[in-house]
């Protein structure tokens, strides 16, 4: 099995993950750009926001979170991609500022 680090190229496109005291590690560097991004979003950026606007103790929970416009559609297909629900999103026109909310991953339809 050959493997490819990021000392050994910088551009190299490594995704791990853990699951319990298992981690498992990808090679992304030769996959098409179809299967490393979501809507247009590379899915290590939405990643990145979906642990900020998750709950870090429970990422199955249902998500409430309040974002400046710039922010909302990451957001919501960061939502979209970890949960496989359908986020709703509200304005608040008094603080210019956006609610966005899901049922979570544990409520929507690919949980348990």
């Amino acid at each position: 099995m050959t493997t490819t680090s990021r000392q050994q190229n910088p551009e190299a496109r490594i995704f791990e993950a853990k699951v319990g005291e298992v981690t498992i590690t990808a090679d992304l560097t030769g996959m098409s750009e179809d299967f490393t991004r979501y809507k247009g979003w590379l899915v290590d950026d939405l990643r990145e926001v979906f642990h900020r606007v998750c709950d870090p103790q429970d990422w199955k929970a249902p998500i409430a979170i309040w974002v400046a416009g710039e922010w909302v559609l990451p957001v919501v297909a960061a939502i979209e991609f970890h949960t496989a629900t359908n986020p709703t999103v509200q304005l608040d026109v008094n603080r210019m500022r956006y609610l966005v909310e899901s049922e979570g991953y544990r409520n929507g339809p690919a949980g348990p």
